[in-house]
């Protein structure tokens, strides 16, 4: 957990110590005051200890998603302490020319912020009536990565700015305070959706909307986006499907090329989490999250510039998008593997259509072995349509392609998810129109030299015997 400072949140020690005992709960008694010990401190440990329990290891990576807000704590006491904290997070920037005196007399008037603040909780816990706003965060730029392009700027609003005294908020500090909040449940927790609307428009901003799209930038506000978009995909049960539209909108909407495709991981991989671990989804709003996400990227430059290569590699703010709409993990230089464990795959029939369609639009190399690491998971006989109408495409697009087929092992990793299906289904391949398909696939990779080819014809032939 943050540590408490000296500036501002050191305060909320010794005030909340002597005035917040009375609302931080323990197993339904009151917690002692200031005389049995740092009430401040027990509060916020109890925030990260005991607000949530029962951590799951779960198929994810092991992140925490059983875990709940806790009965024992007051429920206005959190969304308190996170105010107080992203307060302290604002820090004053002085320039350097400025004199030690005036430096002093700005921290001062900073001080002053914080204390308001850290008042205005207090009051609120004493009487809640009217709940505090949450903290503005200043607006924070990404920087264009090649100045060079960029030959119209205004340096000498450059430089009257670097001169001027401003806030400028440590967005890292925040994401942890944030992060703190994983735990809890968005449906008990009603108060999250209303910091992740405070913060929206900071996040836009911070990540580029209405920046040139195909531009490269530095400085987007990694930390932030991990935790927040994690949140948001958490906070979507219950949107209606406009609701959830304009929800998807506002996230992603207008955002330069690169941060979309470093935002959609973040956001999807939870929803993922939301549907498949938590059940808080339905099919309905996943697949219109997936649906959106698609049609989004499609829609980039980056998109258009990668989708005909004949490589096994993309660009790489697009390669880790690409990999969790197709249910991967892909990070670098570790081979990409596909997140789902088997038992999860049967819940993954209504998403196929989309797969379809989409891997028509970008027959790469690089996303066929995500398609078929999913594939590979849990084969089954519901998969087939799936399984063939992809394989189809990749055919068109290299009908004679030994490096394909032969060199990368598509041709080979593709028979086999087909003999398992038909070992464990054979009439699945009878279904109508099925066996011709399969038997046209067959001839073709069988005259490119795929040995597993002619071994599912064999047992084709042997089943009719």
């Amino acid at each position: 957990m943050v540590e408490f400072e000296s500036r501002g949140l050191g305060d909320i020690r010794t005030k909340l110590r002597a005035e917040l005992g009375h609302v931080v709960r323990e197993e339904g008694s009151v917690v002692a005051g200031a005389g049995d010990g740092d009430v401040a401190e027990a509060g916020v440990e109890k925030v990260r200890m005991d607000a949530g329990v029962g951590i799951d290891e779960d198929a994810f990576g092991g992140e925490a998603l059983g875990t709940v807000a806790g009965e024992s704590i007051n429920p206005l006491f959190i969304p308190a302490m996170l105010r107080c904290a992203f307060a302290a997070s604002v820090n004053l920037d002085n320039p350097w020319r400025l004199s030690d005196e005036e430096k002093e007399k700005n921290r001062a008037v900073d001080q002053e912020r914080i204390q308001k603040e850290i008042k205005s909780e207090l009051a609120w816990l004493a009487a809640p009536d009217s709940e505090p706003a949450w903290p503005e965060f200043p607006i924070h730029k990404i920087r264009p990565r090649d100045h060079g392009k960029h030959r119209n700027r205004d340096y000498a609003a450059e430089a009257a700015e670097y001169d001027s005294v401003k806030l400028r908020v440590d967005y890292h500090r925040a994401a942890l305070w944030l992060k703190q909040v994983r735990p809890f449940d968005p449906g008990k927790q009603l108060w999250l959706r209303a910091l992740l609307n405070a913060y929206a428009e900071w996040t836009r901003q911070a990540n580029g909307f209405g920046e040139e799209k195909e531009d490269q930038y530095d400085g987007q506000p990694d930390g932030w986006n991990e935790v927040y978009f994690d949140l948001a995909a958490k906070c979507v049960f219950g949107l209606s499907e406009d609701a959830l539209n304009q929800s998807l909108q506002d996230l992603f909407g207008g955002l330069p090329d690169e941060s979309f495709c470093d935002c959609l991981p973040l956001y999807l991989k939870s929803a993922d989490k939301a549907f498949f671990e938590n059940n808080s989804l339905s099919v309905e709003q996943l697949l219109q999250i997936r649906a959106f996400l698609m049609n989004q990227l499609r829609g980039t430059r980056v998109f258009g510039w990668n989708k005909d290569r004949d490589e096994a590699s993309a660009e790489m703010h697009l390669a880790h998008a690409l990999g969790t709409l197709c249910f991967n993990d892909h990070y670098g230089f570790y081979p990409s593997k596909c997140y789902l464990p088997p038992s999860f795959i049967l819940r993954t029939d209504p998403f196929l259509p989309l797969l379809e369609n989409f891997v028509g639009q970008y027959r790469s190399p690089f996303l066929a072995t995500m398609y078929v690491n999913f594939m590979e998971v849990a084969p089954r006989a519901e998969q087939l349509p799936f399984i063939v109408g992809c394989t189809e495409k990749w055919l068109e697009r290299f009908p004679e392609s030994n490096r394909f087929w032969i060199e990368m092992g598509f041709g080979g990793r593709i028979c086999s998810i087909l003999i398992t299906i038909f070992q464990a289904s054979p009439e699945a391949l009878g279904a109508e129109g099925m066996r011709s398909r399969i038997d046209k696939i067959l001839t073709q990779l069988v005259g490119l030299g795929v040995g597993q080819a002619h071994e599912m014809e064999m047992l084709l032939y042997q089943s009719q015997r």
